[in-house]
């Protein structure tokens, strides 16, 4: 499988709706990474509630501001694997079949016990998540990583089949590694792409063609991966049918 998502926009559900029945698209909820929001019981439930019962394939993607699992401060470490159960529970509740977590790694603490310290740590969190959510995949995503091998040592470290990548394609023009290596290195743990562009300069999530990022190249790549989910993650509904028209016309094969 080869599935295209999009984000769903609460005040545009009904044309996102007509969008993804139209195209055959699956959707990611981006909404429940936002503290206000899952602080907010009544404004959570009903947002919960207007998701609930849309069907379709979806994913998730989970907190991230100031989340660290591998921190030495327990205040900071409960309060992070709180607000991860808050979205993996509301990944149970809507039937998300994946739910994405950064990496959250501090760029340019290049001391090597951080690095085991974050591994570690790191680790430790999501085979606990593991075993608390049996019916969830967990993907990790590069964020502004330099390269990708503390995110192949996590993997690695972890060693479970429901424990895939979610590599950033734009991240990753962002990063010292080429998009290239990126692809080498880390296609075997891949198992959902985030794709939009920019100029390696910005995460801008420009519509794809509208930045420096080398499409056809990862077009190629990706038609050559099987059973990935993609999320064309761009600012509007507008830029996503411009993405979509774009990858489809230069090849990408789609189900």
């Amino acid at each position: 499988m080869k599935k295209i998502l999009m984000i769903p926009r609460i005040n545009e559900l009904e044309e996102n709706l007509k969008l993804r029945d139209k195209l055959d698209l699956g959707f990611e909820f981006n909404d429940f990474f936002i503290p206000s929001l899952l602080d907010d019981k009544e404004a959570l439930k009903n947002r919960i509630e207007k998701y609930k019962n849309i069907g379709g394939y979806s994913t998730i993607h989970g907190v991230f501001f100031d989340i660290c699992f591998n921190s030495s401060d327990d205040l900071i470490k409960n309060a992070s694997y709180k607000r991860a159960r808050q979205t993996f529970d509301i990944a149970k509740e809507l039937g998300c079949k994946k739910i994405v977590f950064h990496t959250n790694y501090i760029i340019g603490f290049n001391s090597q016990d951080y690095k085991d310290m974050w591994v570690s740590g790191n680790a430790l969190a999501y085979k606990k998540f593991l075993k608390e959510y049996p019916d969830i995949e967990i993907l990790i995503e590069n964020m502004f990583d330099n390269n990708d091998i503390l995110i192949r040592e996590l993997i690695e470290e972890v060693n479970n089949k429901r424990f895939r990548m979610c590599l950033d394609i734009a991240h990753a023009n962002l990063s010292d590694e080429s998009i290239k290596d990126w692809i080498k290195n880390c296609k075997k743990y891949v198992s959902h792409i985030h794709i939009n562009d920019n100029f390696g300069d910005y995460d801008s999530h420009l519509a794809i063609g509208k930045g420096n990022i080398d499409y056809e190249f990862v077009i190629e790549e990706l038609n050559k991966m099987d059973d990935i989910t993609i999320l064309i993650e761009v600012k509007t509904t507008e830029d996503f049918i411009s993405s979509y028209n774009y990858l489809v016309s230069r090849g990408l094969k789609v189900c």
